[in-house]
């Protein structure tokens, strides 16, 4: 019989290849600015989080606070990922935020005092190199390294996402699940207004893009919030279902049904996908190289646990 956490951590992983898909589709075609999708995101993300108000603690500010805070490191994740997947590939984008275990493994060392075996290096260092084989991209005739995205999006996003991990971990010791989940989404929220009412530009950026807004770029928002809803509750019952680490490497393996989706829908000559699966053999076979590094990477620093 097939295990109950295997199950739920291939459906978290399927489910966060979907979004990264559909927000693709959304930044190229509907909501091509990404303080929109940001303002949008934040308030599909209260409307989520609303429904827990009857299960929620007022106590404890400090739990409030802090939640708060790990909400404003979710929005400054949100635009870095934004901001990438709109210029970048999506399986690149996907394969690229493999990074956030590595940092969080890093923190995880310097904050928690956490024992690194030789496995956990040869992890990172696998890791590491999936994400350069992922950073080619055809030039001409040939295949070169490209890192601006990742470097100008995806690791500072990354880094603010581990953080936002290691502030979890501590939250978690003394709140319960739904009090964090709560409390960041309204502080995602309370960003959100923030940057609107202190930013003229921004302001003037939504105002004159809400109004050219289709419903059904709302209503793939609203789908966008809900499957990421429901791919945190399948990797939390997996956590509490299956051993750490293979869970962990299970739901790695997201880069790679995004990389199978491309290929399925871009041959099929969906117009948003279609130029990222006409690859030369050469490519695909690289790309798929560097997403089963970072799987095995993965695996080795779940190891830690």
């Amino acid at each position: 019989m097939v295990p109950v956490w295997l199950i739920l951590s291939i459906l978290a992983a399927l489910i966060w290849a979907i979004v990264n898909i559909l927000d693709k589709l959304l930044m190229t075609q509907h909501l091509k600015s990404h303080w929109t999708r940001m303002t949008i995101d934040s308030v599909v993300g209260l409307t989520t989080c609303l429904p827990l108000v009857t299960f929620v603690e007022f106590q404890k500010l400090w739990v409030i606070g802090v939640a708060m805070l790990e909400g404003v490191l979710i929005w400054g994740f949100n635009y870095c990922y934004y901001r990438a997947i709109a210029i970048s590939d999506v399986a690149a984008t996907a394969a690229y935020l493999q990074i956030v275990p590595v940092l969080s493994s890093i923190w995880g060392l310097l904050i928690f005092k956490e024992f690194f075996s030789i496995s956990v290096y040869i992890g990172i260092l696998l890791v590491l190199i999936g994400i350069s084989l992922v950073s080619f991209h055809k030039e001409k005739n040939s295949l070169v390294f490209d890192f601006s995205v990742f470097l100008s999006f995806i690791l500072p996003g990354a880094f603010l996402l581990s953080w936002k991990y290691v502030i979890q971990k501590n939250l978690l010791v003394t709140a319960s699940v739904w009090d964090v989940f709560f409390w960041a989404r309204i502080g995602c929220f309370l960003m959100s207004i923030f940057m609107i009412t202190t930013s003229s530009s921004i302001a003037k950026d939504l105002q004159k893009s809400v109004a050219s807004i289709p419903n059904k770029a709302l209503l793939g928002v609203g789908l966008i919030e809900w499957l990421n809803f429901s791919g945190i509750i399948a990797l939390i019952y997996a956590y509490s279902d299956g051993p750490i680490t293979l869970v962990t490497t299970v739901a790695a393996i997201q880069p790679l049904f995004v990389f199978v989706i491309v290929i399925v829908f871009g041959v099929q000559g969906t117009n948003f996908l279609s130029h990222e699966s006409q690859q030369s053999s050469k490519f695909l076979l690289i790309r798929i190289a560097g997403i089963l590094a970072q799987i095995s990477g993965i695996f080795l620093i779940g190891k830690l646990s």
